[in-house]
């Protein structure tokens, strides 16, 4: 087991998800502003889409976080991200300096995907409770 694996994928684990942390953070601190936000984006349904993305920001990131349940976490995080991407950055309908934030914040969320999808790939490493409850189901 290299040392990477011991404390690096521990460390990445946190950083990739720190984004979802504080956005769901954020959204609880300002939960009405963040369901008139999320209405006038065209979600549909904003008084029950905020508590899902909440769940899901917060939810997920707590389980890549922990290391448990992974790759379940990981890819409820990239379905997530994929609409919030949708329905947030549509920057090809945008002009100016609106289109530009929006572009680089369409390709954040793409990088965030892909890391997700790294970490689905891999798994969580050896500082996680995945990895120990395999080890206790080997023993």
């Amino acid at each position: 087991m290299s040392t990477f694996d011991r404390g690096g994928l521990l460390v990445a684990r946190i950083l990739l998800v720190l984004v979802f942390l504080l956005a769901g953070l954020s959204k609880i601190m300002n939960y009405d502003a963040t369901v008139a936000d999320i209405a006038a984006h065209g979600v549909p349904l904003a008084v029950v889409a905020t508590p899902l993305a909440i769940l899901f920001e917060l939810g997920g990131a707590i389980l890549v976080v922990l290391g448990y349940r992974t790759r379940e976490a990981a890819l409820a995080l990239i379905l997530f991200t994929v609409l919030a991407t949708l329905f947030y950055h549509r920057f090809w309908e945008m002009s100016g300096q609106e289109q530009t934030i929006n572009m680089i914040m369409f390709l954040k969320n793409l990088g965030l995907i892909g890391g997700l999808a790294l970490l689905w790939h891999v798994g969580p490493g050896a500082l996680a409770l995945d990895a120990r409850q395999a080890a206790e189901a080997g023993s």
